[in-house]
């Protein structure tokens, strides 16, 4: 610690960070702590639980007890496979939202998949949840395809997104607590099937 700066200098200056950051968000300084912890933004309900596991153990669930969509295109294969490949990178808040997502080395949900459709050569740059709600084709939720989006804009639980894999699982990147990159089940925490929209981007 520099010469000078006691430990409770910089605890005081954590805190008034935090409050400034928190007035700036028009949240209570505990909603804000949480939402720069688990990556969400300040709603004031209670954090969703967060479930974590290995990704052997999210493959060998997924296998056992998953509900097939159909044959994926080619296209759609490769966007999972790409997808896949990603698997563990960190969250980070904001993070791909820039000309080349996959140059950051932590993404957001929609960073992420931005990333992921950037390799599949099916768009350029970055979008956040509110773009890709209007990207590709719409599709009913009852005729998703493994390879489509799934997104959330907004409402119960704030925005989200991933890539659907199948009836039950999709790709994504959940939080900071979460493990980052990672298989998990949809619909996700509180957000529901009726207020989730379906965007076909694969040929």
């Amino acid at each position: 610690m520099p010469e000078g700066i006691s430990g409770t200098g910089v605890a005081a200056t954590a805190i008034g960070g935090l409050l400034l950051w928190s007035a700036l968000k028009g949240a209570k300084p505990s909603e804000a702590l949480r939402s720069l912890l688990t990556g969400k933004e300040p709603t004031g309900a209670n954090a969703y639980p967060i479930e974590q596991k290995t990704f052997a153990a999210q493959q060998a669930e997924a296998t056992g007890s998953s509900t097939p969509l159909g044959g994926a295109t080619a296209s759609a294969a490769k966007i999972i496979g790409i997808a896949a490949s990603y698997n563990g990178q960190k969250y980070v808040w904001g993070g791909g939202h820039t000309n080349n997502p996959c140059g950051a080395s932590g993404t957001d949900c929609s960073g992420y998949v931005s990333c992921v459709l950037n390799k599949a050569g099916l768009m350029k740059g970055s979008m956040t949840t509110v773009g890709f709600a209007k990207f590709g084709a719409s599709v009913p939720y009852a005729q998703r395809l493994p390879g489509d989006l799934i997104v959330w804009n907004g409402g119960t639980g704030g925005g989200h997104m991933g890539i659907i894999v199948d009836a039950k699982y999709m790709w994504h990147n959940p939080c900071t607590l979460c493990g980052g990159v990672q298989l998990g089940k949809y619909p996700y925490g509180t957000r529901t099937a009726s207020t989730a929209i379906v965007r076909r981007v694969a040929k």
